[in-house]
């Protein structure tokens, strides 16, 4: 007799779905990961874009990753900017019309549901899953950051931003009391989870967002990148920023760090891809600034040839973010460049315990100026070196297996 495949719901609705540019979601691998393992898989998703601000589909769309996965894109709102008034409309319009779908199919044996800074994990899966006695995972990838970024930009509205996370962290309380197990994605975020879990012995698992270094290491370079850049002259440090040109990001510290090198007549050259809110502001510095190269948003083999030829790469996030492990750190190592980091969590520390880089204050072009122009001959080198021998720590297969592991702890 055959035996039926134990069915998972995964609920994020941020991040690429399979078939669009960049590196795999998150939600992409850890669905591979399971599917591989005998699990039947769904992925609800949004269907507007949150990279790219566009609509993947008109309404519910299924998309077929593989024989047992599924991304099912969710009908949302739009949105442009990524703190607003719409932002929210968007995650009220995806958790009611995800609560729809919840409804109209056969319940799952066990949820995995991400919490970021926005999204609000609770609802309508806590619900669900309580009244139907089923086993959900929380997937937390940041600590809200709303109340902070109120009290950096809103001064006015941020003591009624405090009272509203108050609130919300009232309401969660009965969903940590009822989660069956934690992931997360840094170690910071991990201990903050246990703590609201009131330290129930319950499974745990760090999870960093990890990349296919190997094969991304043993791939030749593309044939679009030397199209992209100018040609490498001796004595020419290059340091690359890659992913969301959005507000959680210090891209204005990094345009104005440009402007100081080339007043300076240094030799340091400042590539920059991605997309989002600020993309425009980067375009228009690129035609001002001849060491700025902005290339929007690039298939992830040729920037990964683009990281061949580079120094340094730049984690630069604003002051106010609580990311603890970014992805792109996992890239650079990868590629081995050194880091010029702004956050304060996990990867400072990594970078301080194994000599990868150099520390910047967020906001401050002089400071950011100050670490890269430290960062040259054997200093350079050395963090080069470095970073690449502790790349394949990050290697998603790695990393997805550890998922695999406490679900099947979980759903045994």
């Amino acid at each position: 007799m055959e035996i039926k495949k134990k069915t998972i719901w995964m609920v994020y609705p941020y991040g690429p779905v399979h078939g669009e540019k960049g590196k795999a979601c998150r939600y992409t691998q850890f669905g591979n990961e399971l599917a591989n393992n005998g699990y039947s898989v769904v992925w609800w998703t949004a269907n507007f874009s949150h990279g790219d601000k566009v609509f993947r589909s008109d309404d519910w769309k299924d998309i077929q990753v593989s024989e047992s996965f599924v991304t099912r894109l969710v009908p949302t709102k739009a949105y442009k900017n990524n703190i607003s008034l719409r932002r929210i409309a968007f995650e009220k319009a995806f958790s009611y019309n995800l609560n729809k779908g919840f409804l109209k199919n056969k319940k799952p044996d066990l949820i995995i549901t991400a919490g970021t800074g926005m999204f609000n994990a609770f609802r309508p899966c806590w619900p669900y899953a309580k009244k139907n006695n089923i086993p959900i995972i929380y997937d937390i990838m940041d600590i809200s950051l709303i109340d902070t970024y109120m009290r950096e930009h809103h001064k006015l509205l941020a003591p009624l931003a405090k009272v509203a996370m108050l609130f919300e962290r009232k309401r969660e309380h009965g969903f940590f009391k009822g989660i069956s197990g934690i992931c997360a994605l840094g170690k910071n975020q991990l201990e903050y989870a246990k703590h609201r879990a009131f330290g129930r012995d319950i499974p745990t698992s760090l999870v960093y967002n990890g990349i296919e270094v190997e094969r991304l290491r043993s791939m030749k370079d593309s044939n679009e990148w030397s199209k992209l850049v100018p040609n490498k002259d001796k004595g020419w440090r290059w340091c690359v920023f890659a992913g969301s040109l959005g507000p959680s990001y210090d891209i204005e510290t990094i345009i104005k760090c440009a402007k100081i090198c080339e007043e300076k007549e240094e030799k340091v050259l400042f590539i920059i891809a991605g997309n989002g809110p600020q993309a425009e502001l980067v375009k228009e510095a690129s035609k001002k600034c001849t060491n700025i190269v902005f290339l929007g948003q690039i298939e992830l083999t040729t920037l990964f040839s683009i990281y061949r030829h580079c120094d340094i790469g730049l984690c630069a996030f604003a002051s106010y973010s609580t990311v603890d492990m970014p992805d792109k750190f996992y890239d650079y190592c990868a590629a081995g460049l050194a880091s010029v980091n702004s956050l304060n969590g996990e990867v400072k520390e990594y970078i301080e315990k194994n000599s990868l880089g150099m520390q910047y204050i967020a906001g401050d072009p002089n400071s950011m100026y100050r670490s890269i122009h430290g960062l040259n001959g054997d200093k350079l080198d050395e963090c080069k070196q470095n970073a690449y021998e502790i790349g394949g720590q990050f290697d998603i297969v790695v990393q997805v297996e550890k998922l695999s592991q406490m679900v099947e702890i979980i759903l045994s």
